[in-house]
């Protein structure tokens, strides 16, 4: 993430200063700790979650078997739908350069 010790440096200062300040790559790679990190790090200490309040957020509640399965099932339904559509693309392009 950190290309250079100065990097990191400059990057630990800016979210210190700001810490709406997140790299991009966080904000990227990971949207769903961007809130969590910035109340977390909030010069405020009002508005610091605490211990119990972050336990209770969705990031850090442990999801059942069940939903679980279900997601995978989500996932494979989309995975299939696109490999659908990537078919029907390709097919397309074939027939264009006929």
């Amino acid at each position: 993430m950190f290309k250079t010790d100065m990097h990191r440096l400059t990057t630990f200062h800016n979210v210190r200063v700001n810490p709406s300040n997140l790299p991009e790559e966080i904000k990227r790679d990971f949207p769903e700790y961007q809130e969590v990190l910035t109340r977390m790090l909030s010069l405020d200490p009002v508005e610091r979650p605490s211990a119990q309040e972050l336990l209770q957020m969705p990031l850090f509640t442990k999801k059942s078997k069940r939903d679980l399965m279900m997601e995978i099932e989500d996932r494979d339904k989309q995975i299939k739908e696109m490999q659908r559509k990537m078919k029907e693309l390709e097919r397309r392009i074939a027939a264009c350069k006929e």
